[in-house]
């Protein structure tokens, strides 16, 4: 089931609905996200993303997500639903769990904005999203929900 946000900027006027993920019935999308996060996984063990990333990859640890989410670039306000390239490693140090420690690394491997070509795409929390048209204020949530 996938998830639906519409947006409004009180300022300027701007409006616009975005949907993320896929329906029930949507077979194509989540064989699609597979094939790119085993395609993710074979970038990373091969070095594409650098020796630490190869290196937690080796582990057999990291966590894939190639799903679609709303986007922003931090330069433009473009907003955008995209598949990510994110990897996330969680270590648990400690045998008992009161002792047990959590360390994790989240990357996002894939910035660059269709709109201006910066490096600067990242997922943003629904809440926090800036009206791309005058770039001045946080974008009201007006709705949202599931859609399948």
């Amino acid at each position: 089931m996938g998830k639906f946000y519409h947006y409004r900027c009180s300022l300027c006027g701007y409006e616009q609905e975005f949907r993320t993920g896929a329906g029930y019935f949507s077979l194509a999308h989540f064989d699609e996200t597979d094939k790119r996060r085993a395609r993710l996984e074979k970038e990373l063990l091969a070095g594409k993303y650098g020796s630490v990333f190869q290196t937690l990859a080796e582990t057999g640890e990291l966590e894939y997500n190639c799903d679609t989410a709303l986007y922003q670039c931090g330069i433009c306000r473009t907003l955008a639903v995209r598949r990510g390239k994110l990897v996330e490693y969680r270590y648990y140090k400690g045998r008992k769990p009161q002792e047990c420690k959590t360390f994790s690394l989240s990357a996002e491997l894939d910035k660059r904005c269709t709109a201006c070509g910066s490096e600067h795409m990242e997922q943003v929390d629904i809440n926090t999203a800036i009206c791309p048209q005058c770039k001045d204020r946080l974008l009201e949530l007006i709705n949202s929900g599931c859609w399948d």
